[in-house]
C-alpha cells in the first residue's frame, strides 16, 4: 500500500510563532544586542509519502518520508565594525524532514475499511539557508541539525473506493504531523 499525506504540524505553528515576530539578536560572547529582525514567515503542510506492508491481517511495517519547508524575508538592523548601523532585508529558507519505521496494528477492518494505529520510530533532521551581508550573523545553524524521534499514530483510517483506491486520515503525536489526510493505492 502507497499513501500521500499532508497535514497540520504543531513545528510549524511554532515556526510562524517565533519567527512573525521581532527578534533581538545578542553576541552570545559580549551578552550585547547586536541586532534586530523583524521578519515574516510563511510555509506549508508537512507532506508524508508511505509504504506499507501488510504481515497479517492485524500487523504491517511500514516506512515514511517527509518533508516541510518554510520561507521568509527580514528587516534587519545591525552595528558593522565601525559602529555604524546597517538596515539590510535578507531571506531565509528552513525544512524539516523526517524518515521513519512505522509499525502497525489494524482492527475493526471490513472489505473497504482498515482502521489501525502504531508507531513511529526514526530521524528528524533540520537544514536552513540565510542570505545576508553581516559577516557575523548568527545565522540560527542550530537548525541544521538532527535528532532521533519516536512517535505515536493514535488512530488512523483508510476508506477504500473501490479495491485500490481510497482516502485516509490519521490523528498522530510527533513528527512528522498532528493531523493528516491524505490518497491511498493498495498495491
Amino acid at each position: 500500500m502507497l499513501s500521500l499525506h499532508a497535514g497540520f504540524s504543531v513545528t510549524g505553528g511554532l515556526i510562524k510563532a517565533v519567527f512573525d515576530n521581532d527578534i533581538d539578536i545578542t553576541d552570545t560572547s559580549s551578552g550585547m544586542t547586536t541586532g534586530y529582525l523583524n521578519s515574516s514567515v510563511t510555509g506549508g503542510p508537512a507532506i508524508v509519502a508511505g509504504w506499507d506492508l501488510g504481515l497479517s491481517e492485524r500487523w504491517s511495517i511500514g516506512f515514511i518520508a517527509s518533508t516541510q519547508g518554510w520561507s521568509g524575508d527580514a528587516s534587519y538592523s545591525y552595528l558593522d565594525e565601525n559602529n555604524a548601523l546597517v538596515n539590510e532585508n535578507l531571506t531565509f529558507n528552513l525544512r524539516r524532514n523526517n524518515v521513519s519505521f512505522c509499525p502497525k496494528i489494524h482492527y475493526g477492518n471490513g472489505d473497504n475499511v482498515d482502521l489501525y494505529s502504531g508507531i513511529r520510530i526514526g530521524y528528524v533532521f533540520w537544514s536552513s539557508s540565510w542570505e545576508t551581508n553581516d559577516p557575523d550573523f548568527d545565522d540560527f545553524s542550530d537548525f541544521n541539525a538532527g535528532r532521533p524521534n519516536i512517535g505515536l499514530t493514535a488512530f488512523g483510517g483508510r476508506f477504500y473506493f473501490n479495491d485500490n483506491f481510497g482516502a485516509s486520515f490519521e490523528l498522530n503525536l510527533g513528527a512528522p504531523n498532528i493531523l493528516g489526510v491524505g490518497l491511498n493505492y493498495k498495491l
